[in-house]
């Protein structure tokens, strides 16, 4: 993986949780208990709040289009990268759209972008989980406990158990274990690459 891919990974996290973080605590009358993170995209709360909210979700999903992309491509040969960043593409895909359909579009749009965004990107953490066991097996064992917290999280959330701070906690284990797993992809250049005998090329 190339350095300019990595910082841009680390960018992407970095940027959209702050953007998102920063929109809800400038929003007045904000709860964490008794609002979602979507109504701040709904202008609940103000413009301003929307627009970092918007922005947050609009520019971070497009970066991680574009850097699962690339680094699909590079693990093209390897199908359960590939097919994990091919998750993590429309999963990006969808946080993008979150923004672009606030709450109150027709069709309920920003409901299915949002169960495909808080879904598919657990699924794609397991994935990778298993390759990564091959390599680290802590982190592996990192992965699988944080992508079964986030899914439980998100049925607490369908049965709305769970409002802002849930969805808040799952961004932020999206963004610290995306954070590692590219540290990993950018250190590990030959992740997922073996021989005939099974070591590593």
């Amino acid at each position: 993986m190339k350095k300019s891919i990595f910082w841009l990974g680390n960018f992407g996290a970095l940027f959209s949780i702050l953007l998102i973080l920063i929109s809800a605590l400038i929003s007045p009358k904000f709860s964490w208990t008794n609002n979602y993170l979507s109504d701040i995209g709904a202008k609940s709360f103000g413009f301003i709040p929307y627009l970092l909210f918007s922005i947050g979700l609009i520019i971070g999903g497009i970066i991680f289009i574009i850097y699962f992309l690339l680094t699909a491509i590079e693990y093209k040969k390897h199908k359960i990268i590939f097919s994990a960043h091919v998750i993590f593409i429309i999963s990006s895909f969808s946080m993008s759209m979150i923004a672009i359909f606030p709450e109150g579009s027709p069709y309920g749009l920003h409901y299915i972008f949002s169960l495909i965004f808080f879904f598919l990107f657990p699924i794609g953490m397991l994935l990778t989980g298993i390759v990564i066991n091959e390599y680290l097996k802590r982190f592996a064992q990192g992965t699988f406990m944080l992508s079964s917290i986030s899914i439980l999280l998100d049925i607490s959330l369908l049965l709305r158990i769970e409002k802002a701070m849930g969805e808040m906690l799952i961004s932020i284990i999206f963004a610290i274990w995306f954070i590692f797993y590219n540290y990993l992809m950018f250190k590990v250049t030959n992740l997922g690459n073996k021989d005939e005998n099974g070591k590593n090329k």
